[in-house]
This record gives C-alpha cells, sequence and structure tokens, in this order.
C-alpha cells in the first residue's frame, strides 16, 4: 500500500477547491442561484462542509504518519489522536513525521481550526448553527413525523 490516507487527504483539499467555486457560484448576483434557499443557511452549509474538511484532511495526515510510523495497523478500529501520534514519535527517529507534525501544531491556522471548529463540531454544539438556527423553522411538536417512503422495484 502506498499513502492511501495522504491521498485521500489531497482528495478532500481538492473538494475544498471545488467548494470555493460552488460558494462563487451560489452568492454570484442577486441571490437567483440560491433558488430561494436561506442564504444564511446555505453560507452554514458550506462553512461545515470546509471545516469539516479541512480537519478530515489534517486527521488522514496524522493517520498515515500512525500507520508508517507508529505500527498502527491500517485498518484499526481507531487511528490515534494528533497529540496520541506526537507522543509516540518521540525518540523514534522520525525526523520529517516529527517536524510536519510540530510545525503543523505551531500553525495558527491549524489552532484556529483545532480550537475553533474540531473540537467543538466533534465534542459541542457549533454556537453559529445556534444563533442562525435551522433555516428559520420552528420546531412543531405537533407534526408528524415524515414517513420514508420506500419503493420497491416492480416486476
Amino acid at each position: 500500500m502506498s499513502e492511501p490516507y495522504y491521498g485521500w487527504a489531497l482528495d478532500a483539499v481538492e473538494g475544498l477547491r471545488w467548494l470555493v467555486h460552488v460558494d462563487d457560484w451560489a452568492f454570484d448576483g442577486a441571490g437567483e442561484n440560491l433558488g430561494g434557499r436561506d442564504a444564511r443557511a446555505i453560507d452554514v452549509a458550506h462553512v461545515r462542509w470546509a471545516t469539516t474538511t479541512a480537519v478530515t484532511a489534517v486527521d488522514l495526515c496524522v493517520a498515515e504518519i500512525a500507520v508508517r510510523c507508529c505500527r498502527v495497523p491500517f485498518w484499526s478500529k481507531r487511528m490515534p489522536s494528533f497529540e496520541e501520534v506526537q507522543t509516540r514519535l518521540k525518540g523514534q527517529g522520525q525526523p520529517a513525521a516529527t517536524a510536519w507534525l510540530d510545525s503543523a501544531a505551531a500553525d495558527p491556522d491549524y489552532q484556529l481550526l483545532r480550537r475553533g471548529a474540531r473540537d467543538p463540531l466533534t465534542h459541542r454544539f457549533l454556537v453559529r448553527s445556534a444563533l442562525i438556527g435551522p433555516a428559520g423553522h420552528r420546531l412543531n411538536w405537533t407534526r408528524p413525523f415524515p414517513r420514508r417512503t420506500v419503493r420497491t422495484h416492480e416486476r
């Protein structure tokens, strides 16, 4: 196997490049491309997409390092965290991997991503969503739960 987690991380970043085009198109002009949808809800969806994808890309790079340098099985049920991989690498003679992790940990953009997004998305309710609300709809407890319709193939 040659660097599959890293390859998936690159694919994730390419998806972010595509999101830039989607976002530019969606908000181009007077909002006609939004199709009547709430611009705030679309904006939050794009922010979540970008944030979770950025987090995923970093996590995939850390998983690649864990597999290549820390002897973590490729199909492990749980990959070690960023900090766990840093700890495992201390004194292991992996200067390139250690330098990458140290550089990422010191990067202010990564710190913002980690503290401002990764931990809240993973462990807490995202404040921005709470302030904006889900597309301006109020919760209606008397409304029946929508039934899922299942279509079967006709023979």
